[in-house]
């Protein structure tokens, strides 16, 4: 597989000293001709920057753990190649091992990370005709230096991305990255544990050992990488090129124009001894009376930047500066206590980088606040998405289950490509723990299990057979699903519902709920987690009888009934016709309802009733943004979606007129100002407004169910496995026009229950059909009118 092998500066590594450390590697190599390819295989424990005669050309590996360790593949065409002498060189951190745990130090802890440090790389180096020409790879003869310059010190504010730098600039090997560099005081890399342990060989001939790295090439793209400049500057006299006089301090705004993530890149030259400080904050925010945070409007520059803070002091010489791992931010602060030296900024831009998601889907419609929501929901997604789905850029990038099947969902809307959320099926089908369960966030150095996680992850893994196809899945993880839901059942009570299930209990992030947790689970049996377990079970058994699996079909549904009967006995409120949060309870949370209405514990005008209730009525528990989405299926289900499914999206709209360029956390006082699980407007412009939702796996069949709400007219376009399904309808006062758009492999059934159309007449391709609910086309294009008939 290999010929490469692992190197670093010593034989053994030593990494358990609770400190971060970084090596600089180099290997220059000649070429007789410039037009040739560059063919690169390389990984890293933990994290490598990978540089072409001083271009970056790769940020890895692709995040892993022990069973699976990837290495990249990189291909470079023959303009990065140049005749004569050329260098590749990588900067490569090991993350030390913190066992248990330690928030805000150690790295990512998303980055998995064995005990002993390495750099492995082969490169092929091909000519026109794809020959070899020449094969680079790592061995004793590459260059290597430990870093003297730079020290991790503990975030403030990012419990789970790491450490902040210290960089000084004088330590830090200069222009090291250039062909031209004198790396002769460098020492020889180090092969780690040379014919010591067939462990550390990556090409393993003997079954008696699992290697330390289980090395599994790359499955996603690499993450792109594209500079960028700053819209704004606050004062505008800081510019490119402005020398700073000595012995005074400055402050700057550098504004993005939107929250990024990006290495932030500074250029400058003299001032020897100053310090230059970079404060990355997401928006503007206000202090009030008791000391606390508020936000407001994001962009108001009378508020003031809090964030972690990198730091770097020049060398005196031309210093280029940016930190290792990159940031998340729309503004930074850029405070300079200049030396008795000058110092002149040459140039300050960012390097924005993040997953190359293929955006094909589209939407319009007649309000131009639902446009721009369309927008800003686009751009959350991205800035959550690297290489894996994460709840939030800014303070944890880790992939939680719950955010990770949320935003698939929102990903199937506008793109075609499913692999990172395969990839995420898959992570956390490797964290199973021996107890059956998931844990909540994977791949992860510090593990955590949230017990509805697990169950999220099977509704997960429907949508994605329902989107791309693949039942096959279902059968590859149908002991997963078995052992996720066994768990579940050996802890049903007596009364046949779940008690106290323990770890963290979390549900949603309501107001009175401590840690997401309903009030009901401390002294009683909490509803909520007996609905969702029981919604599942249901989506389960339809899962088997996907695959054939008519007894674990049969069993799931079983089981979801007694627990279904069970809710109805103990958990119905008949006086006031609401699902209690609890059999000894008088809570009440819109969360009980909306898992009712979804397991069809209530139906019809009962369940339309429930619902109208449940939005009406201010004293019940109300959902955050991310269980809004449960919501609208709630709304969808009891046709009430047309009714107050605008009142649910002028909750966007009222972020909107905050000034945020994506969206937060929570709808009120966020941590979080970009959060994946809230461009759930994605989904609902797609999948509700327009209607497009497969209804069998891979579009065999798709669904078509326009909801007009408040528009005039929408349009869109949803990317699918078997090609793109467009929808347009436009309406007066009495009728609607709908357009569609579908290949003709794909069965359509159109759905006319939500146009709210008296005595409708309907004419399909301008003849006129019996009017029904539902109606089964063909693939292909067609113009329906439906108008309003006579009394």
């Amino acid at each position: 597989m290999f010929e490469a092998k692992w190197i670093w500066d010593e034989e053994i590594p030593q990494s358990n000293s609770n400190r971060n450390v970084l090596c600089y590697f180099r290997k220059r190599f000649y070429l007789k001709k410039a037009n040739c390819r560059l063919h690169i295989k390389v990984t890293a424990d933990s994290r490598y920057k990978l540089y072409l005669n001083g271009h970056p050309i790769g940020f890895g590996p692709e995040k892993g753990d022990k069973w699976r360790y990837y290495f990249d593949t990189i291909e470079l065409d023959g303009s990065y190649l140049k005749e004569g002498w050329n260098v590749i060189s990588a900067l490569v951190v090991h993350y030390y091992i913190a066992e248990p745990w330690l928030y805000y130090r150690g790295g990512p802890g998303s980055v998995f990370r064995t005990a002993t440090a390495g750099f492995l790389l082969e490169g092929d180096i091909l000519d026109e005709d794809g020959n070899l020409v020449e094969r680079v790879v790592t061995d004793e003869s590459w260059r290597v230096y430990r870093d003297e310059g730079i020290d991790f010190i503990p975030s403030k504010h990012m419990p789970l991305v790491g450490e902040v730098e210290v960089v000084r600039g004088k330590k830090i090997p200069y222009d090291w990255c250039s062909v031209d560099f004198d790396d002769t005081v460098w020492k020889n890399a180090k092969v780690i544990s040379k014919d010591r342990d067939i462990a550390f060989n990556p090409e393993i001939k003997l079954n008696e050992l699992l290697p330390n790295w289980s090395l599994v090439e790359r499955d996603i793209p690499m993450l792109y990488q594209e500079d960028r400049y700053f819209v704004k500057v606050i004062p505008e006299s800081f510019i490119s090129g402005i020398t700073l006089e000595p012995n005074r301090s400055y402050s700057f705004l550098l504004d993005a124009g939107e929250l990024t993530t990006a290495f932030p890149c500074i250029k400058v030259r003299g001032g020897e001894g100053s310090v230059i400080k970079f404060t990355y904050g997401e928006c503007f925010s206000y202090r009030v009376l008791d000391g606390t945070l508020r936000k407001g409007i994001r962009d108001d520059v009378n508020g003031i930047i809090v964030g972690d803070t990198d730091t770097f002091y020049p060398s005196g010489r031309d210093d280029y500066y940016e930190p290792f791992w990159f940031r998340t931010f729309r503004f930074i602060r850029v405070d300079i206590n200049v030396s008795s030296s000058p110092i002149t900024i040459d140039k300050v831009w960012f390097r924005e980088i993040g997953y190359p998601l293929s955006i094909d889907g589209t939407f319009r419609c007649s309000d131009e606040k639902l446009n721009k929501i369309w927008e800003v929901s686009i751009r959350t997604l991205k800035r959550s998405i690297h290489e894996t789905y994460e709840d939030c850029p800014y303070y944890e990038q880790m992939q939680y289950v719950m955010d990770s099947m949320l935003e698939a969902l929102y990903t199937y809307q506008i793109s075609k490509d499913y692999r990172l959320a395969k990839k995420a099926l898959y992570d956390f089908h490797s964290s199973l723990l021996p107890t059956g369960l998931l844990q909540s966030r994977y791949p992860s150095v510090a593990p955590q299990v949230i017990p509805l996680f697990s169950l999220y992850w099977i509704l997960m893994l429907r949508d994605y057979v329902l989107y791309s196809g693949e039942i096959e899945l279902i059968r590859r993880y149908r002991s997963t699903i078995d052992s996720i839901l066994g768990w579940f059942e050996r802890h049903l009570t007596e009364n046949g519902l779940l008690g106290r299930i323990g770890y963290w209990p979390y549900v949603d992030w309501v107001d009175g709920w401590s840690w997401g947790i309903p009030p009901a689970f401390n002294s009683d049996t909490a509803t909520i987690y007996s609905l969702i377990y029981s919604y599942t079970l249901k989506v389960a058994s339809n899962l088997m009888l996907l695959i054939d699996s008519r007894g674990l079909f049969k069993e799931y549904k079983v089981r979801s009934m007694k627990i279904d009967k069970a809710l109805k006995k103990y958990c119905w409120n008949e006086e006031i016709s609401l699902f209690k949060d609890g059999p000894e309870t008088e809570q009440f949370s819109q969360h009980c309802q909306i898992w009712a209405v979804l397991n069809e514990l209530i139906k019809s005008d009962r369940a339309k009733s429930v619902i109208e209730k449940t939005l009406e009525d201010k004293s019940i528990s109300r959902v955050s943004i991310s269980h809004s989405y449960f919501l609208f299926r709630a709304l969808d289900k009891t046709n009430l979606y047309n009714k107050y499914g605008p009142v649910l999206l002028n909750r966007w709209k009222d972020l909107l007129d905050m000034n945020v360029t994506t969206f937060p956390e929570t709808f009120e006082n966020p941590r979080s100002e970009c959060h994946g699980w809230s461009a759930v407007p994605l989904y609902e412009f797609i999948a509700s407004i327009l209607g497009i939702r497969p209804s069998e796996p891979g579009f065999r069949k798709v669904d078509i169910k326009p909801h007009p709400i408040n528009l005039n007219w929408a349009e869109g376009v949803i990317p699918t496995v078997k090609g793109d399904i467009g929808v347009r309808w436009e309406r007066d006062d009495n009728s609607i026009l709908i357009n569609i758009c579908s290949p003709k492999e794909v069965k359509i059934r159109l759905i006319l229950s939500a146009l709210d159309i008296p005595n409708p007449i309907l004419l399909v391709n301008e003849r006129e059909t019996s009017f029904g609910n539902l109606i089964e086309l063909p693939g292909g294009d067609y113009k329906i009118l439906v108008k309003k008939g006579m009394n």
